[in-house]
């Protein structure tokens, strides 16, 4: 179990990851998504507008993916990704320069998901903790499956990643 202190008290008391996130006093899912929007930036140069309620937007306003922030347990966040599947596949024909297989916008999604996980890393480690991520798994899916915030009105490919926070660490100079 992580520490947290309490703002400006010198104690300590036992952390989950809901504690480290209002911890930052950050909406996590829009970190997050504005850390997606972040990667995908870096490796394609596409641009996406992260709205107030994370979701990440094309060009001319289509909504393109959804992230959400799940708590699994006392350390464990994961990040979810729902995409639709042309932003998907817009996505991936950036990255690889040209048309690009089902594989290749399974491994866009997965490396841009990565990324994505490594920066919310970053930005918790900044925080003093350390964090291990569980590879990406991409799956399809029914817009039926669909939580209702994610239906985009198409199948849908969702990703999921999990960050481990596993102990208190010196803070970083």
């Amino acid at each position: 179990m992580i520490a947290v202190e309490a703002e400006g008290t010198g104690e300590t008391a036992p952390s989950t990851p809901e504690r480290v996130i209002a911890a930052r006093a950050i909406n996590p899912v829009v970190n997050a998504s504005k850390a997606f929007a972040e990667a995908a930036r870096s490796l394609t140069g596409v641009e996406y507008e992260v709205t107030e309620d994370g979701t990440l937007l094309e060009a001319g306003g289509q909504r393109a993916f959804g992230l959400d922030v799940f708590i699994r347990d006392d350390t464990t966040v994961a990040l979810e990704l729902h995409a639709h599947s042309e932003s998907s596949q817009r996505l991936a024909v950036e990255m690889f320069c040209g048309d690009a297989s089902p594989e290749e916008v399974v491994d866009a999604l997965g490396e841009v998901l990565n990324i994505t996980a490594g920066l919310v890393k970053r930005r918790l480690y900044e925080d003093g903790h350390v964090v291990k991520i569980s590879l990406p798994k991409i799956r399809a899916i029914h817009a039926e499956e669909a939580a209702p915030e994610h239906d985009f009105g198409a199948d849908l490919l969702r990703g999921e990643i999990d960050l481990a926070l596993t102990q208190k660490s010196p803070r970083p100079k």
